[in-house]
């Protein structure tokens, strides 16, 4: 997989190179439509960066999405109102909980182990 992405931003680099020497070629023997092209493009990768999202924005947004599904599955971040905490047991006598104890969500399914006898 590393190989295709390297072959294919490889590919649009060379690609973008070839292009930019096709320009100048074409730039040199049409200065006046070379240099309105230039004048006008050197706005557009301003703009374009200008246009997108701010990474605290993006950020934010995550956050919030996260904190609307954890509301919808029922779990809440701890110190929040309403938050239910994990109780550690006072001594060793208490029993652990078992694999069989955990909440079924609809997302996770049970292994059943098989023991092998390699006796």
């Amino acid at each position: 997989m590393p190989v295709v992405a390297l072959a294919l931003i490889g590919s649009v680099f060379c690609a973008g190179l070839l292009l930019f020497v096709r320009f100048a070629h074409w730039a040199g023997a049409h200065p006046f439509a070379g240099t309105l092209l230039i004048v006008l493009a050197v706005p557009v990768p301003y703009v374009a960066l200008r246009a997108m999202p701010r990474a605290h924005e993006l950020r934010r947004a995550a956050h919030a999405g996260m904190a609307q599904a954890d509301r919808e599955v029922g779990v809440y971040p701890a110190g929040a109102s309403g938050a239910v905490r994990a109780v550690e047991p006072d001594d060793a006598s208490t029993p652990s909980p078992r694999a069989s104890d955990a909440v079924h969500d609809g997302l996770t399914v049970e292994l059943h182990h098989r023991r092998t006898d390699f006796g």
